[in-house]
């Protein structure tokens, strides 16, 4: 009798050939030791059609994520969503997208944002070699959505001179943190804002964009530098 792993494997060789991009985290099809369900298989925050076809094969041997939410039952219980405060009166740095901005719903979108030092010192932005947006709504600055892939963790630094402006790349992911809201978040038009994490300490300043009702910004991780103290600036997040 074939067992589920034997069956599965081949759905996801198949996956890797034809749609790679529908998967973000799965079982490696070619090792067959110690495979015994359930199997936790996560897919692209568009791909809900792949994620019912395997949960009607596979039922509950099989773990399913869509972005960033579990399927068929969408919920929150694993997340650690951020939470974000306004730091429009921070003067030190000024921010903006390099350009207009188009991303498909649940798909991710490869940007820079414009960061411009106002300030006469020096300042240093830390991040793994992109700033990474997360979706907030600007009703209630609650986060709701961002990038749902996994990420390599190196320091790069993106040192600004006083007065200078320097364009850092900027990762946008429209995965939903909200099970209201879908596996995706709808798409719309992008605008600037600037936003920190709540309870951060230091003030930050954020890329945003405008999605559907929604604004997408940067998520501080850790302070930028100048020179040996803390300060004003871009805190990249930097996403597992």
């Amino acid at each position: 009798m074939r067992s589920v792993w034997d069956s599965l494997k081949v759905v996801l060789t198949r996956l890797c050939d034809e749609q790679p991009e529908v998967l973000f985290g799965y079982p490696d099809p070619r090792v067959d030791e110690d495979r015994r369900p359930p199997f936790c298989v996560r897919l692209a925050p568009w791909a809900v059609r792949t994620a019912e076809e395997l949960h009607a094969r596979f039922g509950s041997d099989v773990r399913l994520s869509v972005g960033l939410l579990p399927y068929p039952q969408r919920e929150t219980a694993e997340l650690i969503v951020p939470t974000f405060e306004d730091t429009s009166h921070s003067d030190d740095l000024g921010v903006e997208l390099d350009g207009p901005l188009s991303i498909r719903s649940g798909h991710t979108g490869r940007h820079g944002l414009r960061v411009t030092n106002r300030a006469g010192a020096s300042v240093t932005v830390r991040t793994n070699g992109k700033l990474t947006a997360v979706v907030v709504d600007p009703g209630t600055d609650r986060a709701v959505g961002g990038f749902a892939g996994a990420q390599r963790q190196p320091l790069v630094r993106f040192p600004i001179l006083g007065g200078a402006t320097r364009v850092i790349p900027l990762l946008v992911g429209t995965a939903s943190f909200d099970p209201a809201l879908g596996y995706a978040i709808s798409p719309g038009r992008v605008g600037p804002s600037r936003r920190r994490r709540a309870g951060g300490g230091a003030s930050a300043a954020d890329a945003c964009a405008a999605v559907h009702r929604h604004r997408v910004a940067t998520a501080p991780a850790s302070p930028p530098s100048r020179g040996s103290r803390r300060s004003p600036g871009v805190w990249p997040r930097r996403s597992s």
